[in-house]
């Protein structure tokens, strides 16, 4: 598992997550001709907007290179954790709204099944459970974003309660 919190730099996990897929997949051919216990699993990265703007190339790359990704963009129209930080009213945290599902679809190779891109809104908790049941998100081919929309001071509680014992 890779998180930002690790790092405290904004905007570098959509990049790591393209280097995480491909390193993997690097690995699964070699290991296809060694025996022994491996892992299993697929790559899901959970990447707020902001830090998403930053780095949007990596789509491309994911999708040129053919990758399984799932990505859940958490859509909460900005920097929240600097607004926690700073205060919740500061405008040098917000960002130019983006039609995200539509961005996703940017260089996708046209009628080509072997390779699918799933990209959807959700706006609810219902939405978001119908989402993930989807078969191409259960079985983690292709590129999947699930953009999931939360208010701007959506933050947990003891992130509010540790900023909120410092003042």
């Amino acid at each position: 598992m890779i998180n930002s919190a690790a790092w405290l730099s904004i905007g570098y996990a959509l990049g790591a997550c393209f280097g995480a897929t491909l390193g993997r997949m690097e690995w699964e051919k070699w290991r296809s001709g060694h025996p022994g216990p491996f892992f299993q699993g697929r790559t899901v990265l959970f990447e707020g907007d902001s830090s998403f703007q930053m780095t949007a190339q990596a789509v491309s790359d994911i999708i040129r290179n053919r990758l399984d990704v799932i990505i859940f963009l958490i859509n909460n129209d900005g920097y929240t954790i600097e607004r926690v930080v700073n205060g919740m009213d500061a405008d040098y945290n917000d960002v130019q709204p983006w039609k995200y599902i539509s961005a996703c679809f940017l260089g996708v190779p046209k009628d080509d099944p072997s390779y699918l891109v799933f990209a959807k809104r959700t706006n609810n908790w219902r939405e978001l459970f119908e989402i993930i049941d989807y078969p191409q998100l259960k079985a983690g081919k292709g590129f999947s974003m699930v953009e999931v929309m939360m208010r701007k001071d959506d933050a947990v509680a003891s992130l509010k309660e540790l900023l909120e014992s410092g003042k």
